[in-house]
């Protein structure tokens, strides 16, 4: 897909070369039209001698160009014609009659090819009973042109050349304030709402745009605090309804005349209770975790170190499902983090990973210490994603199930993200490289 950019210097070009064009044939003409009149002006110097000559001694004369034009040189020869005017039937009749011969035409310049077949400048006139024509090569006219178009394309090239240079600049320069519009649009998210594009103090079309851009993302802020101020009221409003409700449960419980099927469905309830309770305590930690709020404990440890420890209840919580928890590759270095908080960051990939994986599968973790990076992947053996979905698993409420593609209620990648993002770092997925499963990469900035 062509770009404004190329538009622009396609147009600047082409319009630099429509004028150069305009401008050479313009005066290739003009110096055609000079060379020919400077050719009529030499014609019209000689005729009236040839026309004297041939007028006091037509017979002799006729007979000896160079004494008809004496003096001629070799860069400019000239040619002679002369016809008899009797065979024109009016001028024949009118000497027969005696009557007054006819008006002669006017003398007439025309450009026409020579007996020897080159292109000659003729002057046509007469004389009395003579009709004279003089001419001379048009050999300068050809030269002159030839040298102008050599130069006129040299000129061209150049000119093509720097319309090139101009165009792309000229794009640049104009689309500058685009670019700037677009690159602070893409770093406006969720969580930095309140950056704003850069207006300009020259008070055009672009200046426009970036206020009516700035106006949405106001409003924009504004709707997502608002969403995440609700949130944060209705889970924390919820808290204690639910405390009330799971206690008169759990006192329920406790009575002797109770039934098999009472006692099991207060169980079930007790369960769901305890389900929306923790699906509150996320949404507070998203709303606070969004506001700011949330205080992370972070002190240096090592990688390795952290690893090996949470492979051990990896392990345990991969092998009552059939499946193995394994390290490929576990670098050392000193890394600051909120130990707890990366715990909680790897069991979710790490349920994530078990849910979509069959029996018998592979759940592979890597850490590697580089770049200035602790960088952690979290492979697994499921169906995997598109790459168009990757990005869609991290947000509120979405849950993608890789075996049906539909979507369910989830914040556990959410939460990860947040998470990751306190610590400055950065948390994406994609498929992997084998066609097989997903790849989960998180990576944190370490200790310097």
């Amino acid at each position: 897909m062509k770009t404004i950019g190329f538009r622009l210097t396609l147009l600047y070009v082409c319009a630099v070369a429509s004028v150069i064009m305009a401008i050479f044939f313009l005066g290739e003409y003009l110096l055609a039209q000079q060379i020919r009149k400077s050719l009529d002006g030499m014609l019209a110097l000689r005729f009236p001698e040839l026309r004297s000559r041939l007028t006091a001694d037509p017979i002799r004369s006729s007979l000896d160009l160079a004494v008809l034009l004496p003096g001629q040189s070799a860069a400019t020869p000239f040619y002679v014609q002369v016809q008899d005017r009797w065979d024109d039937p009016a001028f024949r009749d009118a000497r027969m009659r005696g009557e007054p011969l006819p008006v002669p035409p006017a003398n007439r310049f025309f450009d026409d090819i020579w007996t020897n077949g080159e292109r000659v400048r003729v002057l046509e006139g007469v004389s009395e009973s003579l009709k004279l024509r003089i001419a001379t090569p048009l050999a300068p006219l050809s030269k002159a042109l030839s040298s102008y178009n050599r130069a006129g394309l040299a000129v061209f090239g150049v000119v093509f050349g720097l319309s090139l240079v101009a165009g792309s600049l000229l794009s640049r320069t104009a689309l500058r304030p685009v670019r700037a519009i677009q690159q602070t649009a893409a770093r406006i998210r969720s969580d930095n709402l309140s950056e704003r594009i850069p207006v300009g103090a020259a008070q055009d079309e672009i200046s426009s745009l970036a206020l009516l851009l700035n106006q949405t993302f106001d409003r924009l802020e504004l709707s997502f605090e608002q969403i995440n101020r609700f949130s944060a009221d209705v889970s924390h409003e919820m808290k204690t309804p639910l405390t009330l409700i799971r206690l008169n449960v759990e006192r329920l419980l406790g009575e002797q005349d109770l039934t098999p099927v009472g006692r099991e469905a207060l169980q079930d309830a007790i369960e769901e209770i305890h389900c929306l309770d923790k699906l509150i305590e996320r949404l507070l930690f998203l709303s606070r975790a969004q506001a700011g709020e949330v205080e992370l404990d972070r002190q240096v440890h090592n990688s390795r170190e952290f690893i090996d420890a949470f492979l051990h209840d990896g392990q345990a919580l991969a092998e009552p499902q059939g499946m193995i928890c394994q390290v490929l590759r576990n670098d050392g270095g000193l890394v600051r983090f909120d130990s707890g908080r990366m715990r909680q960051v790897l069991f979710n990939l790490l349920a994530n990973a078990l849910q979509v994986s069959s029996t018998g599968g592979r759940i592979s973790l890597s850490s590697t210490v580089r770049d200035g990076l602790w960088r952690v992947t979290v492979d697994d053996e499921g169906e995997g994603l598109a790459a168009d979905k990757c990005e869609v698993i991290f947000e509120r409420f979405v849950r993608i199930d890789q075996s049906t593609g539909t979507k369910a209620a989830g914040l556990g990648l959410a939460i990860c993200r947040s998470i990751i993002e306190l610590h400055h770092g950065s948390i994406f997925a994609r498929p992997r490289t084998d066609g097989r499963g997903l790849r989960i990469v998180l990576e944190i900035p370490v200790t310097t």
